[in-house]
């Protein structure tokens, strides 16, 4: 089994056995199931199966067992293609009253060849351990742990240090994080190491994916660079019937060849995306292994949602680059966007050469440029010097465009109108139809209603 995979799969044990936690306090074997289940229902790339469930239910505490298996993706490689087992034993220790809180206890032990490959270094312990409480009303705490684990496959190994983490769940909320000390993987070129690695998520809609996550790793090891202070970070969040969605990335230090960088940032932004056409958009691209192999009625709805995002408006930004070294500072912004069409009916494609805007500002300090180059940009237009500064910026909206807050002379404005023009035509061929999809065949309308869906996320991809 490859690094990868390796990691992937204990990813998927220790998140199914987060979920677990949740579905045994139900107490009622047939709810372990179903909720255990629906867990894979949520899960973007792949799907998890319960079989061999036992459940054996007293007064004051209850046991049970049951297996599962974290199916791949329908992009998995063909050597990643076997499902990864685990074995869930569980014990519930609940009282009488009403309202007492059940306590319980859960493991999780890998089987098949993710368990052979484990087996020296786990023993008789358990891949997952979790122990906690759940209130009457579905609350859920709970603490994991995770031990130290080792494995070696010819010249390559991994090591990765003993982990802890917490799950807390109520509602539709969802908090989890993780962390771990150390992990180093070796193979014939040289070795790739992280350190003090935390993940934290915290989801305000698990159906929908919406909420916070961040990874923060204080220092990463490879034979090309080395990296300190790396955190990533995302959010998505409903705003009325739209979603809004960011990624930032910031890293204190990076060197590459003894030459270093210092305080790199990136920003990224989705604003106003239509959140009904792309839960619909990801829907079908997740069921249809990303848009292969659709049926008729699959086509239309995707067409139908995609002309229906586009229209309604939306905007993706670069919010933020910026980086810093010995010869100077580089911080820029980009945004790109189509404004709403402002057509009262989304049956229309949308129109590029009306909506479509975007703007941008770079600014550069120090020695990043040479003189001949900063007075080749000033004296073409497209930068101004401003003190020791050089700032380079435009402004492009219905077909006009400024460079450094004059009008453009150089004749980009119509070569891009003009290449908006030729994309209208080619989106009005490619979403042709009616919304609804009246020129899609009637037997595909007439066909047997889908079974019921779980929620598609919108959000995180969590």
């Amino acid at each position: 089994m490859k690094t990868r995979t390796l990691l992937l799969a204990t990813a998927g044990i220790a998140v199914t056995t987060a979920g677990a936690a949740g579905a045994v306090t139900a107490m009622r074997a047939s709810a372990v199931a179903e909720q255990v289940s629906a867990l894979g229902q949520q899960l973007r790339d792949g799907e998890v199966r319960v079989s061999g469930l036992q459940h054996e239910k007293g007064l004051l505490k209850s046991k049970g067992r049951f297996e599962v298996a974290v199916q791949p993706g329908c992009d998995a490689a063909e050597a990643d293609a076997t499902p990864v087992k685990a074995v869930i034993e569980y014990e519930l220790s609940h009282f009488g009253l009403p309202n007492a809180p059940v306590r319980f206890t859960l493991s999780a032990r890998p089987g098949g060849e993710l368990g052979a490959q484990l087996k020296e270094s786990l023993g008789d312990r358990p891949l997952v351990s979790a122990q906690g409480s759940a209130g009457r009303d579905g609350a859920v705490e709970a603490t994991l742990a995770m031990p130290e684990l080792a494995m070696r496959d010819g010249t390559g190994s991994l090591k990765i240090a003993a982990s802890s983490g917490r799950f807390a769940m109520a509602a539709s909320t969802l908090a989890f994080d993780w962390s771990t000390d150390r992990a180093t993987v070796r193979d014939g070129e040289g070795a790739y190491e992280v350190r003090g690695v935390r993940l934290g998520v915290n989801l305000a809609d698990t159906k929908l994916g919406t909420g916070t996550s961040k990874l923060e790793i204080q220092h990463v090891d490879t034979p090309a660079l080395q990296m300190e202070g790396l955190a990533l970070s995302s959010d998505a969040a409903l705003r009325g019937e739209f979603l809004d969605a960011g990624f930032s990335s910031t890293v204190k230090k990076v060197t590459v060849s003894d030459e270093s960088l210092t305080d790199l940032a990136l920003d990224l932004s989705a604003k106003g995306l239509h959140a009904k056409s792309w839960e619909t958009l990801v829907r079908v691209g997740t069921e249809s292994c990303g848009f292969q192999g659709m049926t008729r009625a699959e086509t239309a709805e995707a067409r139908d949602a995609a002309r229906t995002l586009l229209v309604r408006g939306l905007s993706v930004a670069v919010s933020r680059l910026a980086a810093a070294g010995p010869e100077g500072a580089f911080k820029g912004e980009l945004e790109l966007g189509l404004e709403a069409s402002g057509e009262r009916t989304t049956s229309l494609p949308p129109t590029l050469a009306k909506q479509a805007f975007a703007r941008g500002r770079v600014e550069m300090t120090g020695r990043l440029l040479d003189e001949a180059q900063r007075e080749q940009l000033v004296s073409g237009g497209f930068a101004v010097e401003r003190g020791k500064a050089l700032v380079a910026s435009f402004d492009f909206a219905r077909g006009a465009l400024s460079l450094n807050g004059a009008p453009d002379r150089t004749g980009i404005a119509d070569s891009l109108q003009a290449a908006l023009t030729g994309v209208d035509t080619m989106l009005a061929e490619t979403l042709a139809g009616s919304v609804g999809d009246s020129r899609a065949p009637r037997a595909a309308a007439a066909a047997p209603a889908a079974p019921a869906r779980a929620p598609v996320k919108v959000g995180l991809p969590f």
